[in-house]
């Protein structure tokens, strides 16, 4: 990040969360001694916004293109959960995704460019945090206050800070397991905002009501959505397949993109492989 960003974030940051400017003090960074793979074009804002539900302050791990320091181009905006996984070794719990390097790639190949934007989950609150009901097991949801969140502070920040393009048009979110659950679940109730999501090995096995949530999507049909699962995730596959089922009457194969992937895991690795391919279906099929 040059100097004149660096400045130009301060400076928002001042502006518009004065009042939280403790989270900034705060340090949650994985302080162990392996070496960071993160490129230098990812940028962290550290504890830079007070979660108001957990009493938290969050990370944000943010992307920026090649050409972004170099152009006055506007981007589109690629929001993804567990923020810690996507860029750096150091700081996933289970292997990074090599998101910044794949779209370095997306960048110098194909000419499509976007800004990433990674959200810190909140640890071991990780499985209230992405569910939106209320689990015996896991206890009272916190997902629907996490979606306010997403929708109402992280993004107007990041609009304001970088140069994104803001329309639904542009954005895309983006996770796996719980997040992919959580991915699919902010598209469909905040249609206005979100137009595409990457819905990987969803954990949609949490509640019966998730099958009936397309019927709140009014723009259902303006949207894309990019589901896959390995075919190697036991109880995943099922629910995968119900809920790809419910959805393909109603989108046609321009929006709604199935995959069951041969051997693949539940993991990390097996998310990472899948990445460029839904980036590049994403950036490269405009409305």
């Amino acid at each position: 990040m040059n100097g004149i960003l660096k400045n130009s974030v301060r400076l928002v940051l001042f502006t518009m969360f004065s009042t939280n400017l403790s989270c900034i003090a705060q340090n949650t960074e994985d302080q162990n001694q392996t070496e960071s793979t993160a490129s230098p074009n990812v940028q962290i804002l550290e504890n830079i916004i007070q979660v108001p539900y957990s009493n938290s302050c969050r990370t944000l791990r943010i992307y920026l293109p090649p050409s972004y320091d170099s152009s006055d181009k506007n981007y589109p905006v690629i929001y993804m959960l567990d923020g810690q996984n996507l860029f750096d070794v150091r700081t996933s719990y289970s292997g990074e995704w090599e998101v910044d390097e794949t779209m370095d790639a997306l960048a110098k190949e194909q000419e499509l460019e976007a800004i990433v934007v990674g959200v810190d989950n909140h640890g071991v609150f990780r499985m209230q945090e992405y569910n939106v009901y209320d689990h015996i097991e896991f206890g009272k949801q916190q997902g629907r206050e996490f979606t306010n969140y997403l929708v109402d502070q992280i993004k107007p920040l990041i609009d304001k800070i970088y140069r994104t393009k803001p329309e639904r048009e542009h954005n895309i979110i983006m996770g796996s397991s719980m997040g992919g659950l959580m991915a699919y679940y902010i598209l469909m109730t905040n249609p206005d905002v979100f137009s595409m999501a990457g819905v990987y090995s969803p954990s949609f096995w949490v509640s019966e009501e998730i099958y009936s949530l397309h019927q709140q999507n009014p723009r259902l049909n303006e949207s894309k959505i990019h589901m896959i699962v390995g075919s190697e995730e036991g109880g995943m596959v099922p629910v995968f397949t119900r809920m790809r089922d419910s959805l393909s009457p109603l989108m046609n194969d321009r929006r709604l993109k199935t995959e069951i992937v041969q051997g693949g895991t539940h993991s990390e690795a097996f998310w990472k492989e899948q990445f460029k391919e839904t980036a590049l279906w994403f950036l490269s099929n405009t409305f």
